[in-house]
């Protein structure tokens, strides 16, 4: 698990790393990172980073990373464990009509109660889902269950129309 988590840590570094360097398939906010997503408030109650792409059809698709540090969550002791439990509200709206409404719940066990209170120590989660070309409207709360505490993030996403690779061809 925790190997999972150090794999992931770097890959979402170089996620934003790529996006700062002006990576094409990063397709954040176009002048540059806001700050809630800088490398100094990745580690705040609630961070997320997004990509489009786009699939074998060229319909886009987001793909969003977040990260959820153990000291932003509240974690109760049952027994010689410690356990917290939160979930995410995904809403995605398109000309003001909701396309995605999902929720995820995430379950964390810790044995170790200095873990629980690191600002090192997260959960890394990734959700991936058809979007719509155009300006899209993502919404992410995080509700904390054992503290009812809400975090919540929110940005316009415009997707560009991927051109046709053979028109892409043509106009080298």
């Amino acid at each position: 698990m925790k190997r999972g988590n150090i794999l992931l840590s770097v890959f979402i570094n170089a996620v934003i790393l790529l996006s700062l360097l002006g990576c094409p398939m990063m397709m954040g906010p176009p002048h540059g990172m806001p700050g809630d997503m800088s490398r100094l408030n990745f580690m705040k109650p609630f961070s997320v980073v997004y990509q489009i792409d786009y699939g074998e059809e060229s319909f886009p698709y987001i793909r969003i990373y977040y990260n959820v540090p153990y000291s932003g969550i509240t974690f109760l002791k049952e027994d010689s464990l410690y356990n917290a439990s939160f979930r995410l509200n995904v809403n995605i709206t398109y000309e003001g009509e909701t396309i995605i409404n999902k929720g995820i719940t995430e379950s964390i066990i810790i044995k170790n109660y200095s873990k629980t209170v690191s600002p090192n120590e997260s959960f890394f989660g990734i959700f991936k889902e058809n979007i719509s070309t155009g300006r899209n409207e993502v919404s992410i709360m995080l509700m904390d269950k054992n503290s009812d505490r809400k975090y919540v993030w929110k940005r316009e996403v415009s997707v560009p129309e991927r051109p046709n690779i053979q028109e892409q061809n043509q106009k080298k």
